[in-house]
């Protein structure tokens, strides 16, 4: 079956009211990415890196805002990896 898992940015500093948060760069979720497919003896078929919509509250990733007409949109970087399980 094919399959893939989502790698997200780590939150290393939360963002407060007045002050941006940290985040893990993507060298740094390319790393546990890495360590996820030595641990699980996973061979991936393809990498790749994905911009998507940060979903609100609970949601890591290294903010990257665009505003549009009507309103703003967050943008986080994740990796994907793509694998095939038995």
């Amino acid at each position: 079956m094919l399959m893939f898992k989502d790698f997200q940015p780590a939150v290393l500093k939360a963002p407060g009211f007045l002050s941006a948060g940290a985040y893990e760069d993507l060298a740094g979720v390319v790393r546990t990415a890495d360590q996820w497919l030595k641990e699980n003896g996973v061979r991936p078929l393809n990498v790749e890196t994905l911009m998507i919509p940060s979903q609100g509250a609970g949601v890591s990733g290294s903010p990257v805002t665009s505003i549009s007409r009507d309103f703003n949109v967050t943008w986080m970087q994740v990796v994907r990896v793509w694998y095939e399980t038995k």
